[in-house]
C-alpha cells in the first residue's frame, strides 16, 4: 500500500502545482510528470529500448525547446519522452 499511496500522492501534488502555476501570470513555471520508459539499466535489462543517456537527451530537448514552450503548453500532463501524453 505504501508504494501505490506514495504514487497517488505524487500525482495529486503535481496536479495541484500545475493548477497553481497555471494561474500565476507573473512567473514562468510548469509542472509535468515524465515517464522515462523502459531503459537499459540493471532493472530494465539489456533488451530495453533506450539507454539512460538517450532518455536524458530526450528530456533535455523537451525542456529546452523554444525556451520551455513545449512543457508550458503541457502543464499538468503526464508525458512520455516521445512527447506523447500518457493517460493518468
Amino acid at each position: 500500500y505504501g508504494y501505490s499511496g506514495s504514487k497517488a500522492l505524487l500525482n495529486m501534488f503535481l496536479k495541484a502545482m500545475a493548477l497553481e502555476f497555471g494561474m500565476d501570470t507573473e512567473h514562468n513555471r510548469t509542472a509535468v510528470a515524465i515517464n522515462p520508459g523502459w531503459m537499459k539499466t540493471d532493472m530494465g535489462g539489456p533488451s530495453a529500448e533506450y539507454t539512460p543517456l538517450e532518455i536524458a537527451e530526450r528530456i533535455f530537448s523537451m525542456v529546452n525547446e523554444d525556451n520551455g514552450a513545449f512543457l508550458q503548453k503541457n502543464n499538468g500532463k503526464f508525458l512520455n519522452t516521445d512527447r506523447t501524453e500518457m493517460a493518468w
